[in-house]
């Protein structure tokens, strides 16, 4: 008599490790979300501490500017992430805003193009060496270190057929484009008046404006046409 086979166990049960199963559109959320909350304290300090919130209007910005930026990430990544490319682009990102926390936060320095070109021409210059590799360890493996490692943790699921796929991402990238644009509209006024007055306040937008600043440097340095590094 033949016994029925038993139905196949998924690679993380057999592997006896719990995994977490997600799509690529619901781990870019995830990611962008983290950096919102890990990397963005710099940022919304410094756009909201001149408003007392007791009014509704600040509440409305706030709120706003907590739906803009993980957006703006979410759609960026979503424009290229592959199931492929995902975890390596999540994991750069993740880099760049632990990197830029540890300057921010034990430097006051904003990774801004001009500073990040200082620094590559002067040897680490402004930031100062004594203590940096004290102080960037502990900073890394919390912003960085352990959300990849759990980052590698998380099993995509991939739809079978291709063309169900191209519609799952565009139906993401159209909620989210909805979303950044009703977000977008809430803050404009507000949020244009400040960037005028402080420029600086762009380069806190982590971790997005990170990589975009050592892009800017980067071209400058290797002298790209048509691009050209902040003055």
């Amino acid at each position: 008599m033949r016994l029925p086979a038993r139905p196949s166990m998924p690679a993380a049960e057999r592997s006896g490790r719990l995994r977490v199963r997600l799509s690529v559109e619901q781990l870019v959320l995830l990611a962008s979300l983290f950096w919102l909350l890990s990397a963005n304290a710099g940022f919304f300090s410094a756009v909201l501490k001149t408003r007392a919130f007791t009014e509704s209007g600040d509440w409305l910005y706030a709120l706003g500017l907590a739906v803009l930026l993980p957006v703006f990430h979410a759609l960026g990544l979503l424009l290229l992430a592959t199931a492929r490319t995902v975890k390596p682009l999540i994991a750069l990102f993740t880099l760049a805003s632990a990197l830029g926390i540890y300057a921010l936060e034990y430097h006051g320095a904003v990774p801004e193009p001009q500073l990040l070109r200082q620094w590559l021409w002067a040897g680490a210059a402004p930031l100062p060496q004594e203590g940096l590799s004290w102080a960037l360890l502990p900073c890394l493996l919390l912003y960085a270190g352990l959300p990849i490692f759990l980052l590698w943790q998380v099993e995509l699921v991939r739809p079978q057929v291709r063309r169900a796929a191209l519609r799952i991402r565009l139906r993401w990238l159209l909620v989210l484009a909805a979303l950044g644009a009703g977000a977008a509209w809430l803050v404009r006024q507000p949020l244009q008046l400040q960037l005028q007055e402080q420029p600086q306040l762009l380069y806190l937008m982590a971790p997005g404006t990170y990589l975009w600043s050592v892009e800017q440097v980067l071209a400058a340095e290797w002298g790209l046409p048509g691009v050209a590094a902040t003055h």
